[in-house]
């Protein structure tokens, strides 16, 4: 006799239980008929999704380097000869305004001090001439010596007005609203007539100066919209700078410093013009083409 530490009819009631459970019919989501009508519905609508991704197009782009320019850039040189540079107020890199004063020249010739002299002069004479106008009414002096003095006071103003259009030559100011992209002369240089100063380039009429290798240049034609990422702001909007390519070489070039043939490519700027600066880095994805998502999944395979 085997002996049990619960009651015999507890051993029944387990058994019985057990036997309900493993017999108990198969659920809905476990029967034949619903597995079938999940494999139908999703021979279905893998088609249909298929066909509506079929639909959607995704933009292919060739990404490349640049430089933001001007297409306004001019080299100012000396009006004046016999010079020497006196005072420089702005530098390489310098943003300034229009008639901003850039560098000073001082006159070696010494036409500073004859300026003066005859502004002495010019001074003398014309309170000569208030004097002398009422000793004519009052026949002290003729009319004749009286205009006689008049002249000579107008060749005085004549020539002091040269002067200073002279003077005025030494102060270079800035011609337009700009970068001073090279300060070309140093303090206490001599230049004379024609010596290049400082380089300039207007902040108006930018543009986009950029390479593409040589594997991808027949990608690149004119017309096609950039997108266009500034390393001056930290949140690199797409939106906010766009332009057009407008300008694609024919010939190759190697990159400086590198064997690798590259063209350049120069880029019109359409949005966001106003918030870039010359001569700062950017970054251009030049849209080739608009292709369905699956072509542009097996492009993007094959490229890896």
């Amino acid at each position: 006799m085997i002996w049990l530490p619960f009651p015999a009819d507890w051993v029944y009631n387990i058994h019985v239980t057990q036997n309900t459970c493993c017999n108990k019919p198969p659920s809905v989501f476990e029967s034949n008929a619903y597995v079938n009508f999940c494999k139908m519905l999703a021979l279905f609508l893998l088609p249909l999704g298929l066909l509506f991704i079929s639909f959607i197009k995704l933009e292919r782009t060739v990404s490349a380097k640049g430089i933001i320019e001007s297409t306004r850039q001019i080299v100012v040189t000396s009006p004046v000869k016999d010079t020497v540079v006196e005072n420089i107020y702005s530098f390489t890199g310098d943003t300034v305004k229009k008639n901003e004063r850039i560098l000073r020249l001082y006159d070696l010739s010494g036409a500073g001090d004859q300026m003066e002299i005859i502004k002495i002069r010019a001074g003398e004479l014309e309170k000569l001439l208030a004097v002398q106008e009422g000793a004519v009414e009052r026949g002290t002096i003729s009319r004749k010596e009286y205009e006689q003095l008049e002249n000579e006071y107008k060749k005085e103003t004549i020539r002091l007005n040269e002067y200073r259009k002279k003077q005025d030559l030494l102060v270079s100011t800035a011609p337009f609203d700009g970068k001073i992209v090279k300060m070309i002369v140093e303090q206490y240089d001599r230049v004379d007539i024609g010596t290049p100063l400082y380089e300039i380039s207007a902040d108006s009429n930018l543009i986009v100066k950029t390479w593409v290798s040589e594997q991808v240049c027949t990608l690149v034609k004119k017309g096609q919209k950039v997108y266009i990422k500034s390393n001056m702001y930290n949140y690199l909007w797409y939106s906010l700078f766009r332009g057009e390519v407008f300008y694609v070489s024919d010939f190759g070039q190697k990159r400086p410093g590198s064997d690798e043939i590259v063209f350049e490519v120069k880029i019109s700027i359409s949005d966001g013009r106003d918030l870039l600066k010359v001569n700062s880095s950017v970054r251009c994805d030049i849209v080739r083409d608009k292709v369905s998502v699956i072509i542009y999944l097996f492009d993007k395979a094959a490229r890896k």
